[in-house]
């Protein structure tokens, strides 16, 4: 099974969003070259994660790119 992962990168940071077993991770490097993330957050779907990812950080759906391997 493959699952779904997303990408958003600027100057400040890098966003993730990864789908998993138990829903969908929002995964944040601060500064985006880090190694380590920073914070993250579990949400139910998709739509959840790009609209935490809206309303936290003004990242809109369309501004993602999928990086599924």
């Amino acid at each position: 099974m493959t699952f779904k992962k997303y990408q958003f990168q600027n100057g400040e940071r890098k966003l993730i969003i990864e789908e998993d077993n138990v829903g969908w991770y929002l995964i944040i490097y601060t500064p985006p070259n880090n190694n380590q993330s920073s914070a993250d957050y579990l949400l139910d779907s998709l739509e959840d994660a790009f609209e935490e990812a809206k309303d936290r950080f003004g990242v809109s759906p369309s501004q993602w790119i999928n990086i599924t391997e």
